[in-house]
């Protein structure tokens, strides 16, 4: 498989150089989107475990007698979780 594509481009001349990464950049790219995807998982942990705790609320304030309309008012929606598979390579 060939490297990426790198274009440097200097402002001063104008000139556009198009040439492919080094070993050593793709190493970095790739160490890159590892710790992303790392930190996506975190986040997306820490998202459901905060939707699991509003699901819990909403189930309380239901068992007390709120419709769900009422629920709606007071509890925040869930938040989305990120799809890992966008940082699939």
């Amino acid at each position: 498989m060939s490297n990426y594509m790198v274009s440097e481009h200097d402002c001063a001349t104008g000139i556009t150089i198009e040439r492919e990464m080094t070993d050593e950049e793709l190493a970095e790219m790739r160490v890159q989107q590892q710790q992303a995807v790392k930190q996506a998982e975190a986040t997306n942990a820490q998202t459901v475990a905060a939707n699991a705790k509003l699901a819990t609320t909403r189930e309380k304030f239901l068992a007390m007698g709120l419709t769900q309309e009422e629920i709606d008012l007071i509890v925040p929606a869930d938040t989305e979780v990120y799809p890992m598979e966008a940082l699939a390579e």
